[in-house]
């Protein structure tokens, strides 16, 4: 190989065209030596996933009001009730999973992360009861897959 290069000694280094050596650093206080071995800050997280607009919901519906029940002679029952009363229950798993689907297709049409409780039980449509959707959604709500507060449903 080529011979080894002879190694500039300081003073010819300060005669030459390269800079004088640097000296070694003061030593760091202690703050300084804290604030240097930090952990860096954490980078913020600056867009959002949907952006954030004020959005119309359409004029609520009187017709939502409670209506207190009729004492219907058993004669009078129409067909289709009395078909239903005497129909064999239905899966309760198998009814949760469906509500559960159609929860999650709700939010997923609504692009949204939040809804009203009347949102979802429009989108989810009328395959659900009034109570078999608050039951079903407190059921979600403990099982921490929304969170409800007063009208709002959260997706978690």
């Amino acid at each position: 190989g080529p011979p080894p290069q002879p190694q500039p000694q300081p003073e010819e280094a300060a005669r030459g065209d390269e800079p004088p050596p640097t000296t070694a650093a003061a030593p760091l206080s202690p703050a300084a030596v804290v604030h240097a071995t930090a952990t860096p800050e954490t980078p913020r997280r600056t867009s959002q996933g949907r952006p954030l607009a004020q959005r119309e919901s359409e004029p609520k519906d009187a017709s939502n009001t409670v209506v207190e029940p009729v004492a219907v002679p058993m004669g009078k029952i129409s067909p289709v009730l009395a078909m239903a009363e005497k129909a064999a229950p239905v899966n309760a798993a198998a009814r949760f999973a469906e509500l559960t689907k159609a929860v999650a297709r709700a939010f997923k049409g609504a692009r949204a992360d939040e809804l009203t409780r009347q949102e979802l039980a429009k989108a989810v449509g009328h395959s659900f009861g009034e109570e078999e959707l608050h039951q079903g959604l407190e059921q979600l709500d403990r099982a921490q897959k929304i969170f409800l507060t007063g009208d709002l449903v959260f997706l978690i």
